[in-house]
């Protein structure tokens, strides 16, 4: 609920408030007694001022389900102590006692060689027990085709009896331990796929890690090595990426922390990735001639070969959904490794001091920084404030904040989503399914968490780019006090309250004008709080500026044609596409006036013609417009069969603000659209030329859509020069263009 609201409010509706004020007060003091000792982790006096000045902005009924949303996350994390796992000493007796049972069965274990994608190497040298769950858990977890190369070092404990109940790989047998360099560079030649994996053999290989590495190895010619997010067997962090300080000492970012919070689940260009999992491409590691042997027997080997990468103009990329568990020191000893870590920083900061110069000094106050790859510290960083998670699918303005959140990414930013309202239990999968993995987002913070994390990340972002009025009002102290160099750009997309003028005016509430003037002068006053104002459509940015604004920038949609090759006898009935769940959304209205005004004069004539609805909706709704020419289909993800199947796209707005990305997706696959004035206005198409558009008149409507609906010339028309309006007006590189022109105005 928008603060606009909360002004225009009747008496009757400020009840109603209050009523779910006590509900949810009454909720917490609830959750308080149930939990008390999460609740007062969770709660604290700046929080509680905080909460009291969203209620300015959001529900009640929202903000105690934020809250807790917040409570449930704390307790979470004080029930699992995520360290509390599996000590050392059990993890290896419980090995043992599997590797005992493997030897006396007859179990084999068989490797998929059949046409195989990559190459995995794993070097041994004992540590059997450790070596068969490595193995196991590579079969059990991969579902690709690989060759493995197994090189025993002259093991002399069990390995050999895993190795004889081995099938499909390729084993070699040293006499003497040449160590882990020695013994990969013995492969180079031998491996015949183009891409290689270097594997400890005390890991375990989690679901699909391989294939996530892989992926990202493929699909782009500048990445050349892909690390893991490496856990210990107590599921604490070792590694999420790793840090080469100015003094060739390195560092596993994130090392003991929770490995499931937002900073370690996201992609990122790294200084090294550790070779306890190091995926690369088989020429570049010919190219070097291997791992450099004057690390040998081990160690700095694998940040060497990094480094190298990188001077070549190559990428590293940590990759945060491929995940091994590591025993760490499983095959070697711990104090030699230390003193060996201790010899060969010497060997790697005389052979790559002068790449070293540009890196941070061993700091913890550049933590923060030095987790980007040292030549990214010059690349800016954007915080991007929305409601939630920006999905395509949610409409309201989010299809186009997944746009622009995703272009600036891709144009080479380090961006951060920061999601303030309408917290949910998003698991990282659903997350990042049209997110790029590449952007870090803090999904389950929320507004009750938001000073505290900008004020942990002080004068960190060179840009923060907030949208919409209510979140510009509640983090804009902040913003300045704690990124105050920041260029702070306002993406208000429109003036909420004209848009609030327009619904109240529809449902017969009352307007109270001053009340109005007063919402506007508080949106042109956040507006003048900004360094650049960002509106969907000119016609809104001709809003602002009747105010005396000037820096204004226009950012609306982008879009390809699809080009549809169905054609007109091969279609029917009518198509609607929206988010339904928020009651008083323009959506929700759209469907009720078309259920109650418009479909019947249209079946009165036409009996056969059906009304399709996709998107999220609450059952309230279904039953309020139930009707049996129309039907709900719900969230879909892809709607280009629906786009091909049905012969009109109806938008029957009555309320709205800023330009409809649903106009712009149907047009682009090939479905003409009849809408109202308000949308036609918006878009600045022709009437009966690009679009068919009509007055809030049902007659109109019903009248107008049924000429179309059966009119093949002029259908063909219409969806011709629709297309053309795409070409023309939604280029991509224009659209990337004008966000550059934006980001770069400091």
């Amino acid at each position: 609920m928008s603060k606009a609201n909360h002004l225009f409010y009747t008496r009757k509706n400020f009840f109603t408030t209050l009523k779910d004020f006590g509900i949810s007060i009454f909720k917490l003091g609830f959750q308080a007694l149930c939990s008390p000792v999460s609740f007062i982790k969770a709660m604290s006096f700046k929080k509680i001022k905080i909460f009291i000045r969203a209620l300015k902005t959001e529900s009640p009924d929202l903000m105690s389900h934020n809250f807790l949303l917040l409570l449930e996350q704390n307790a979470k994390k004080t029930d699992q102590n995520f360290r509390k796992g599996i000590n050392k000493f059990d993890y290896k007796q419980m090995l043992e006692e599997e590797l005992d049972i493997f030897i006396k069965s007859d179990t084999s274990i068989i490797f998929n060689n059949n046409e195989p994608e990559l190459s995995i190497v794993l070097v041994l040298h004992n540590s059997a027990p450790f070596t068969l769950h490595c193995l196991q858990s590579i079969v059990k977890n991969t579902n690709l085709a690989f060759e493995l190369f197994i090189i025993d070092n002259n093991s002399t404990d069990k390995t050999h009896e895993i190795l004889k109940k081995l099938k499909n790989c390729k084993i070699i047998y040293n006499h003497e331990n040449l160590h882990f360099i020695k013994a990969c560079n013995q492969v180079i030649e031998k491996v015949s796929t183009p891409y290689l994996l270097f594997l400890n053999n005390d890991v375990e290989i989690h679901k699909n890690s391989i294939e996530s590495a892989l992926s990202i190895l493929q699909n782009d010619e500048l990445t050349a090595a892909i690390g893991a997010k490496i856990k210990g067997i107590d599921n604490s962090l070792q590694e999420a990426g790793s840090i080469v300080w100015k003094d060739g000492s390195c560092q596993g970012y994130g090392r003991n922390e929770d490995p499931d919070l937002d900073r370690f689940s996201f992609n990122r260009q790294v200084d090294y990735c550790s070779g306890a999992f190091l995926m690369t491409k088989v020429d570049l590691f010919r190219n070097y001639g291997g791992f450099d042997e004057s690390f040998f027997p081990a160690y700095y080997e694998e940040t060497d070969y990094c480094m190298w990468l990188q001077k070549k103009g190559y990428k590293c990329i940590y990759s945060a959904a491929s995940e091994i568990t590591h025993f760490e020191f499983g095959s070697g000893n711990q104090a030699q490794a230390f003193a060996l870590q201790k010899r060969n920083q010497q060997t790697f900061l005389n052979k790559h001091k002068d790449c070293l110069e540009n890196h941070y000094e061993a700091n913890p106050k550049n933590i923060l920084n030095a987790r980007y790859a040292a030549n990214q510290r010059f690349v800016k960083k954007v915080l991007y404030i929305d409601d939630r998670v920006p999905h395509a699918d949610l409409g309201a303005g989010l299809t186009r904040a997944n746009e622009i959140a995703n272009r600036i990414q891709r144009l080479g930013y380090q961006l951060t989503i920061f999601p303030l309202n309408h917290l949910h239990r998003e698991e990282w999968d659903e997350v990042y399914k049209d997110i790029s993995p590449f952007i870090e987002v803090i999904k389950d913070s929320g507004h009750l968490d938001f000073n505290d994390f900008i004020r942990s990340r002080k004068d960190y972002y060179d840009i923060v780019w907030v949208s919409r009025p209510h979140n510009m009002d509640i983090t804009i102290d902040m913003i300045r006090k704690f990124a105050r160099k920041a260029l702070l750009v306002y993406d208000a997309e429109a003036i909420f309250a004209d848009r609030i003028k327009s619904q109240f005016r529809l449902k017969g509430i009352p307007i109270n004008d001053r009340n109005l003037l007063i919402q506007t002068k508080r949106e042109v006053k956040l507006a003048m709080k900004a360094d650049t104002l960002v509106c969907v459509s000119s016609a809104d940015a001709n809003r602002f500026s009747t105010y005396g604004l000037s820096a204004i920038d226009v950012l609306g949609h982008t879009l390809k044609n699809r080009n549809s090759n169905s054609n007109f006898s091969n279609r029917k009935n009518l198509l609607f596409v929206g988010n339904l769940e928020n009651p008083d959304s323009p959506n929700t209205d759209s469907v009720k006036w078309f259920r109650n005004e418009i479909l019947e004069l249209i079946i009165k004539e036409h009996p056969e013609i059906k009304l399709t609805v996709v998107g999220s909706y609450n059952t309230d709704l279904q039953k309020e417009v139930d009707h049996p020419n129309i039907k709900f289909m719900g969230k879909i993800p892809d709607l280009s069969y629906l786009y091909d199947q049905h012969r009109i796209f109806i938008a029957p707005t009555r309320f709205a603000s800023g330009i409809p990305h649903k106009l712009h997706e149907a047009a682009s696959n090939g479905i003409p659209i009849i809408a109202t004035k308000i949308l036609q206005f918006q878009l600045k198409w022709t009437e009966d030329r690009d679009m068919i558009s009509c007055h809030l008149n049902a007659k109109d409507f019903a009248k107008k859509l049924l000429k179309l609906y059966f009119d093949e010339e002029k259908w063909l028309s219409i969806q011709s020069n629709a297309y053309k309006r795409i070409e023309n007006e939604l280029r991509s590189d224009r659209y990337d263009a004008q966000i550059l022109r934006i980001l770069n105005k400091r």
